[in-house]
C-alpha cells in the first residue's frame, strides 16, 4: 500500500514549513526495513562472536530434540 499525501502536504514539505503527516502509513514498508535491520544486527554478531553464535544454535536444536 503506498503512502499517500494530500496537496497541502506536499506544499508544506515544499516551503519548508516542517514536517507533515502523511495521510496513510505504510506498514508493509516499515516491516520491510525493520526486518532488514535485524538480519543485519544478526548477522554482525555472528560474525563478531561465531563460538557463541555457534553455541546458541546447538542449544535451541537440543530443546527441538
Amino acid at each position: 500500500m503506498p503512502a499517500v499525501m494530500n496537496a497541502a502536504n506536499v506544499e508544506g514539505r515544499a516551503s519548508g514549513q516542517g514536517r507533515s503527516a502523511p495521510t496513510v502509513i505504510n506498514v508493509d514498508r516499515i516491516e520491510e526495513r525493520v526486518e532488514k535491520s535485524l538480519v543485519h544486527k544478526a548477522r554482525k554478531l555472528v560474525e563478531n562472536f561465531p563460538e557463541r553464535a555457534l553455541e546458541v544454535i546447538r542449544a535451541w536444536m537440543a530443546e527441538g530434540a
